[in-house]
Formats: structure tokens, sequence, C-alpha cells
């Protein structure tokens, strides 16, 4: 998911933000980041600023492997 300028991988997280914010019960402000070891993120912070700063970069790449991401959901 990375490209010139990481364009697409901006794209994904700030969707991914997006409606992580606007999930409602337990996924409310969480999100799964692709990796080929999956995690389950949480985001805080008042602002886009704070939240990426918040958010736990290890082991992001340019891969998912979506039965990991299952497991965890």
């Amino acid at each position: 998911m990375s490209s010139y300028n990481n364009i697409p991988i901006s794209s994904a997280v700030g969707l991914a933000i997006y409606l992580a914010e606007r999930n409602t019960g337990i996924f409310h402000n969480k999100f799964i980041n692709f990796s080929s070891y999956p995690t389950l993120q949480t985001i805080s912070g008042s602002n886009l600023t704070e939240i990426l700063g918040n958010l736990d970069y290890d082991n992001w790449d340019s891969t998912t492997n979506i039965n990991r991401a299952m497991s965890l959901i």
C-alpha cells in the first residue's frame, strides 16, 4: 500500500480513522492495520495530529494477512 509519496496508505489510514470514529459498539474508535501480523488499533486524541501521533506503527507493511485479521474480530 505504499507508492510515490505514500498516497495509498495515507488514504487508507484516513478512511480507517473516519470510519472508526463513526462506529458504534465495541469497534468504536478501532481499526485493523495493514500487516502480515495485524493488530487492532485504537484511535485517541482530540485532533488529527494527536490521533496520528498516538497510533502504533510497528509491523505496518504493504500486505494484510486476512486470516489473522479475521481472528482479531
